[in-house]
């Protein structure tokens, strides 16, 4: 994950479905969390899932959110 500008912070978190992050990790909703592992168990990938909820998995890091998906699919 890059470091993010002022600008895109904002945009951010102003998603519903974004707590908060750091330099180095999102926390995303409970909310989110769910959606991601009904979404998975419909058949959907992943990196759709994150951008029909306006998160860009290339901005984000495909390795964070393959390791978010193993976390949260436990």
């Amino acid at each position: 994950m890059s470091k993010f500008t002022n600008k895109r912070k904002k945009e951010l978190l102003g998603n519903k479905y974004i707590l908060t992050f750091s330099k180095d990790h999102i926390i995303y909703t409970e909310e989110f969390r769910k959606k991601v592992i009904m979404d998975l168990s419909k058949g959907k990938r992943i990196l759709d899932i994150f951008e029909s909820c306006g998160l860009n998995p290339n901005e984000i890091g495909l390795s964070l959110i393959k390791a978010n998906k193993h976390n949260w699919s436990k």
